[in-house]
């Protein structure tokens, strides 16, 4: 009969690993979007606020059409 052996795969540190990469990659995606973004962050009044093209209202878009 074939005894078992043991080989210590510490899954404590395998999940703590996984749990690192998966950290890391939303820190990496955070500051990828941030940068990505950063065109479209306006402060007003001490606000800010996201500012994209693709989510201007009509009369926005009338009134640059427009030159006021």
């Amino acid at each position: 009969m074939r005894e078992r052996v043991y080989h210590d795969r510490r899954p404590l540190a395998v999940a703590l690993r996984v749990v690192a990469i998966i950290i890391l990659a939303a820190v990496l995606f955070c500051v990828f979007a941030f940068f990505w973004f950063r065109q479209y962050i306006v402060v007003e009044n001490g606000e800010l606020r996201l500012d994209l093209p693709w989510e201007q209202t009509e009369e926005i878009q009338q009134g640059e059409a427009e030159g006021t």
